[in-house]
Order: structure tokens, then sequence, then C-alpha cells
């Protein structure tokens, strides 16, 4: 899935406790792949490629790349999955 060219994969139920997995440089969603699918039977798992990663590569402008930008593009994946809170790692 995408959200304003972020790519994120789900993993487990909407309605469990999400938590937001984010990979480290040179990494990609697909890292936590493993403990994102081990999580998946108590919480709601979201994994994402960082812009410039993976599947966010295409179509990001100058700010995507910078902290805010990013930060906004997190809060537009977790906005779209209707989630106000969640556990970062």
């Amino acid at each position: 899935m995408a959200s304003r060219q972020m790519s994120y994969r789900t993993y487990g139920q909407s309605d469990r406790p999400p938590v937001l997995l984010l990979h480290g440089f040179l990494g990609c969603k697909e890292d936590w792949e493993e403990v994102a699918s081990a999580l998946a039977s108590d919480h709601f798992a979201i994994t994402v490629d960082s812009p410039g990663h993976g599947g966010s590569v295409d179509g990001l402008s100058e700010r995507d790349y910078t902290m805010a930008g990013c930060s906004d593009m997190l809060v537009s994946v977790l906005d779209s999955l209707k989630i106000d809170r969640c556990s970062v790692i």
C-alpha cells in the first residue's frame, strides 16, 4: 500500500494496539517482516519504507527527504489507517 508515496504494509487486526516499525539506514519495510508477523497476534503492526527506500522512491519532493517531510508522511500513513496514537519501534 502507499500513502502520499510512502509505501507501507500492515500485519494483524486493526482493532489491536498499533505499533509502527521504522527501519534503519539502508533498510526497508521488509526488514521487519519476521517481527511484524510475530506481533500480529496481539498488535496491529505497520512497517513503512522511509523516503528513498524500498517502495518510497518515486514522486517525492525535496522536502520529503527532511525530518519534517518524513514526519508528515508518517502522520499521513497513520491518518489513512485512522490511528491517533501508536508505539514506535
